[in-house]
């Protein structure tokens, strides 16, 4: 597991790290199949690829574990919920969790108060970054991409998608409706253009080439 040291994180957050989902035998997936609920046991039944089966057991099983740790619960005991956009949360308790997927690493993100979204993705130097940003990006955004690297997309599209993920709203918050101002060569924070509400926003290089990025929303 990549821990992330608490003095690199945003204000609130109390856990940040990101697992490999990639098992180590048969024992290993049994082991985490018998920490899921019967729903998750559902939901992993329509997996059609079992890599991708695999995978989604050991990061569900994973994020029991550790959200039991923050609870003090065993992780069979930890109650998952979802809103009605799918964004899962843990009633009643005083915290909020978000969690990503790549390949095979999950990334996961606990807070005390407010809400957190964290996304994962993973770096694709084939990727049609200016094609994608000149749909999706601001002007001043497609202008940083085109000055470097592919990596500065991910670095985008990561701060961009974790804001949708802790507002809850995903895709229905378009990535143009987002601004990601840039500070001393990396993203600061992301400002919501329908609201007008800024918040700050932590990007970083993860583990197996990904970035790795999180906001915080706080609580009202």
């Amino acid at each position: 597991m990549d821990l992330f040291p608490g003095s690199s994180l945003l204000p609130g957050t109390l856990l940040l790290a990101v697992q490999p989902t990639e098992g180590d035998g048969t024992s290993d997936g049994e082991a985490a199949w018998s920490i899921l609920s019967a729903s998750e046991h559902l939901r992993a039944a329509r997996f059609h690829f079992e890599r991708d089966r695999q995978r989604w057991v050991r990061g569900r099983a994973w994020v029991r574990q550790q959200l039991g740790s923050v609870l003090g619960l065993s992780p069979e005991a930890v109650e998952i919920a979802a809103e009605p956009g799918g964004r899962l949360y843990v009633p009643g308790a005083a915290l909020d969790f978000n969690l990503s997927h790549t390949g095979g690493w999950i990334a996961l993100g606990i807070c005390q108060g407010g809400r957190l979204g964290v996304d994962l993705e993973t770096i694709d130097p084939t990727f049609p970054a200016l094609e994608i940003a000149a749909e999706f990006f601001l002007p001043t955004e497609r202008d940083w991409i085109a000055e470097g690297p592919v990596d500065r997309f991910f670095h985008l599209w990561t701060a961009k998608e974790a804001l949708m993920k802790a507002t809850g709203r995903g895709m229905s918050l378009p990535p143009d409706k987002i601004h990601v101002t840039i500070r001393d060569g990396q993203p600061a924070s992301v400002t919501n253009l329908e609201t007008g509400e800024t918040h700050p926003v932590s990007t970083r290089p993860g583990p197996g080439s990904t970035i790795l990025a999180t906001v915080h929303l706080p609580g009202s």
